[in-house]
């Protein structure tokens, strides 16, 4: 594992704030995945560079996490601010006649938390359209899905009224609103062991064919507005929620792939903590965030009505409860543990993991981003959120919803993933989805 660098000498002494049970646990994550989120924009129109980077100036100066980087010093870890983040550091532009072709190059731009920003922007300039493409790429440790979606909608704004040449107050999230209530308090008969144990989920994966991965893919459905439609218009007969059919439909799809022989799959199912805060700021651009691990009955001869509407109700019985108050909880030990005994419980685990060649697929309901949240004063096409990517044997779903359309997609490294077999995977999930006939999905490979 490689270290970590100490501190960086400079001629003043950067200002540290407080690491919470989340962010070091996004830290320990890194070991055996990057941690990345994305967010992608396709434009309908072309963006002016040089505002974008003053509003990501501004963006960065108000959400001060994003100015940080990790500090480990007597075993724990710290944020500190680097005061000296440019423009440069913030933003990349790419150009090329077709945009999308750079996709792949702008979501493999990784950030090094122990080094910092904690957020890269890249701007793909169409040189023969008004087509641009911009990526939001960030660590997990400074922020979840929703943070990423408030993070992106100040600096869209801040764009805008830069462009429009309108001045804006907006005023700073101070580093305290990270500090979050400690979960286990919520658990009045909570064990006080101080054991680290990190428990991952074997039971099932999509088949891999070796544990290397030299080139992160993205796999993407699109499904348009009739399609989308089509799809609530069902799990509303049903009576379940968007998620429970989702859930449902990869359960499926996952099964067939194994001809059946599996039954009970295996998904960790991921879950936004903030359903325990008592207030929760209008810009939330923190982690607090984590995963519960669902077993899915598949039944060959069941239809996927009976298996959402088994899934939905398995689900309503969880949520009775506390989801997801277990993995805070270690989240909390662990950070409690400091960070020698935290990464080698971590490591102990993970190694287990690899050495079965199998862990549970991760499913993330990003939710939905509204158009009016993304408002750079330049029509936006379409926009979506991409699953974080974990090394082999991790696979990773996401569903991103953007008004009226929807995009499935999925995170994985090759060779240790077949191609062939991934599309094998989205060809029935596509199918078991409602509306195939009439409105099939889109796929495509990034």
């Amino acid at each position: 594992m490689k270290e970590k660098p100490e501190k960086i000498h400079q001629d003043t002494i950067p200002l540290r704030y407080q690491v919470n049970p989340f962010d070091f646990f996004s830290d320990l994550l890194c070991s055996f995945s990057d941690q990345m989120i994305h967010l992608v924009i396709m434009l309908d129109g072309q963006m002016n560079h040089d505002a974008l980077v003053r509003a990501a100036l501004l963006a960065t100066e108000a959400e001060p996490v994003t100015r940080c980087r990790l500090i480990q010093e007597n075993d724990m870890l710290w944020w500190e601010m680097n005061p000296r983040v440019s423009g440069k550091d913030l933003v990349t532009e790419f150009s090329g006649k077709d945009p999308v072709h750079h996709l792949q190059k702008a979501l493999s731009d990784r950030i090094d938390p122990f080094i910092g920003p904690m957020v890269k922007i890249v701007h793909i300039r169409s040189t023969e359209g008004n087509e641009d493409i911009l990526v939001i790429n960030a660590h997990h440790a400074s922020m979840d899905g929703k943070g990423m979606k408030d993070f992106t909608g100040l600096l869209l704004s801040l764009y805008k009224s830069i462009q429009n040449e309108v001045s804006v107050l907006i005023e700073p999230t101070g580093m305290s609103v990270r500090i979050l209530p400690r979960l286990s308090s919520l658990v009045p008969d909570l064990s006080t062991s101080a054991d680290i144990q990190v428990h991952w989920s074997d039971k099932f994966s999509v088949p891999t064919r070796s544990l290397t991965c030299e080139k992160q893919v993205f796999s993407l459905l699109a499904l348009n507005k009739e399609r989308v439609d089509q799809i609530h218009s069902v799990r509303k007969e049903w009576g379940i929620t968007l998620n429970d059919l989702m859930l449902a439909v990869v359960a499926t799809a996952c099964s067939r792939i194994t001809d059946g022989n599996i039954n009970d799959i295996h998904l960790l199912n991921t879950i936004d903590l903030r359903r325990y805060l008592t207030r929760v700021p209008e810009r939330s651009v923190f982690n607090f965030a984590t995963a519960f691990e669902v077993a899915i009955r598949v039944h060959p001869d069941d239809s996927l009505r009976d298996t959402a509407i088994r899934t939905h109700e398995m689900m309503k019985q969880i949520k009775k409860g506390t989801p997801g108050i277990e993995a805070a909880i270690e989240a909390e030990y662990l950070h409690d543990a400091g960070c020698t005994a935290a990464r080698s419980g971590m490591l102990k685990q993970w190694n287990g993991v690899l050495a079965e060649g199998k862990r549970s697929p991760l499913f993330t309901n990003t939710g939905i981003i509204y158009p009016e949240q993304l408002d750079p004063g330049i029509p936006v096409a379409h926009a979506f959120l991409l699953p974080t990517h974990n090394l082999p044997p991790g696979f990773s779903f996401a569903i991103s919803t953007f008004g009226d359309e929807m995009t499935l997609s999925s995170s994985y490294g090759m060779p240790a993933f077949d191609p062939e077999l991934v599309r094998t995977l989205y060809t029935s999930l596509d199918t078991i989805l409602p509306g195939h006939e009439e409105h099939p999905g889109t796929y495509s490979v990034l």
